[in-house]
């Protein structure tokens, strides 16, 4: 099975970057997560310039969107739905080239 991977941006809010430390057991949160899900995420609404985030991380699931762009349309995705959050500050740094 082929694994459907996004690299999102953590909040800069404290709160969101905790509760993401604290899922993945570090001490501080990583600046990108890894996020694997069983079906595929929409990017409708998203400009070229748009930077999908984890904008907060509930009981049942997180929810994403461009932290800076009120306007790109915001999603909830259930836990039902990942498979997996990892760090993603090795894959962040490989697409940028470092």
């Amino acid at each position: 099975m082929e694994e459907l991977i996004y690299l999102l941006q953590v909040s800069s809010k404290a709160e969101v970057q905790s509760k993401v430390a604290g899922l993945l057991l570090l001490d501080s949160a990583p600046k990108y997560v890894r996020v694997a899900t069983l079906a595929p995420l929409s990017n409708y609404g998203y400009t070229p310039d748009a930077t999908g985030a984890i904008l907060a991380v509930h009981d049942n699931g997180i929810v994403f969107g461009d932290e800076k762009n009120a306007t790109i349309p915001r999603a909830f995705v259930p836990w039902q739905n990942i498979a997996y959050l990892a760090d993603g500050e090795a894959l962040a740094k490989q697409n940028q080239g470092g």
